[in-house]
């Protein structure tokens, strides 16, 4: 009896307290600024309009293709994407190193994504280089890593001081390089008194540097997706 209570529970918060707690952001967003439209920003955001080769810790943003994307690029309506992952190198591949959910049950978890797989997913991106000074930033990578070997769920109820035992996608990032030894790499913003981090806020952070679109290199060597979704 218990098991089924819970599973009722469960079922009523992804399926309605959750998706209506974004409705209402979604509303007073569309309302704030009906006009948005991704062509907005789509070239004011490129410094570099030339392809270069990510670095490693660089940091890329995307819109993605999934059900819940308009909702977020509206709450991110500043810069206007909804997702955002680490770029790392592997055996000489490209991978993003990200978190992200299901559509329809809101599970998931961290995910190592061929880059070029990850931007193939997207309807817009681009990548902004990371200037964090050198060991912050190796340590930086070392902490994605490192959490991304713990089978760290995804934080469905968006809590940003669980101690990290559940992380949502800008979290995670933001978690990473607060363990590095960086307090303010993106800053806490509030939407009904609940604090968040946007994809907004680590945009526009101080230790990021230009923005550019990325240099692919095609290799058969590049793994299926491993992601459940495309924010």
């Amino acid at each position: 009896m218990e098991i089924f209570r819970k599973k009722i529970i469960r079922k009523i918060l992804f399926f309605v307290i959750i998706p209506s707690f974004f409705l209402v952001i979604l509303i007073i967003s569309l309302n704030s600024r009906s006009h948005f439209d991704r062509s907005d920003y789509s070239d004011k955001k490129i410094d570099n309009k030339y392809n270069l080769r990510p670095d490693d810790g660089d940091i890329v943003f995307r819109v993605g293709k999934s059900f819940w994307t308009p909702l977020f690029v509206k709450v991110n309506q500043r810069n206007g994407f909804s997702h955002l992952g680490v770029v790392i190198y592997e055996n000489e591949i490209l991978y993003v190193i990200h978190i992200e959910s299901d559509d329809l049950n809101l599970e998931g978890g961290i995910k190592k994504t061929p880059l070029n797989i990850f931007i193939s997913e997207s309807s817009d991106y681009l990548v902004k280089k990371n200037i964090m000074p050198l060991q912050i930033k190796r340590k930086f990578i070392y902490e994605l890593k490192k959490m991304s070997y713990l089978n760290i769920k995804f934080d469905s109820q968006f809590e940003i001081d669980d101690g990290g035992s559940k992380l949502y996608c800008t979290e995670f990032i933001w978690l990473a390089a607060k363990r590095a030894g960086l307090e303010n790499f993106g800053s806490l913003e509030f939407l009904f008194g609940k604090p968040f981090i946007l994809v907004d806020s680590i945009f526009e952070s101080i230790f990021l540097g230009e923005s550019y679109l990325p240099s692919l290199i095609p290799t058969t060597l590049s793994l299926p997706t491993t992601s459940m979704s495309t924010n």
